[in-house]
């Protein structure tokens, strides 16, 4: 009797062991698996930000294609004139260089305010 009282007593402490490491078992398992779903969720999220900079980029490749093309309309429609004479001439000359000039650098600004709010 002694004996079986000792063996229940080891079995009852070898079966509390092991329903211990069964719980720590499926508390790692469930802890794994939360792991990986909120991973998943990470690499999605990224995966999205990154699609929409692609598409930033695009935008942005297009809008400095738009500005490049307008300052190209500008030489055409106001090209650098010969040398004239008249004073009339001079004065529209002065007048069509300095209007270039602020267009051609309000253009280039905005190209690169988008740059910097786009990178921001």
């Amino acid at each position: 009797m002694n004996t079986l009282t000792v063996l229940l007593a080891l079995i009852t402490v070898i079966i509390g062991l092991s329903l211990k490491l069964l719980k720590k078992y499926f508390l790692t398992h469930k802890n794994i698996r939360r792991s990986n779903q909120e991973i998943e969720k990470q690499l999605i999220k990224h995966s999205e930000l990154l699609n929409n900079a692609k598409e930033m980029y695009e935008m942005e490749k297009q809008l400095h294609a738009i500005i490049d093309k307008r300052l190209l309309q500008l030489e055409k429609e106001f090209p650098c004139p010969t040398t004239n004479t008249d004073l009339t001439s001079q004065k529209t000359e002065r007048f069509t260089k300095s209007y270039k000039k602020m267009l051609r650098s309000t253009l280039k600004l905005l190209k690169v305010e988008h740059s910097y709010y786009a990178n921001r």
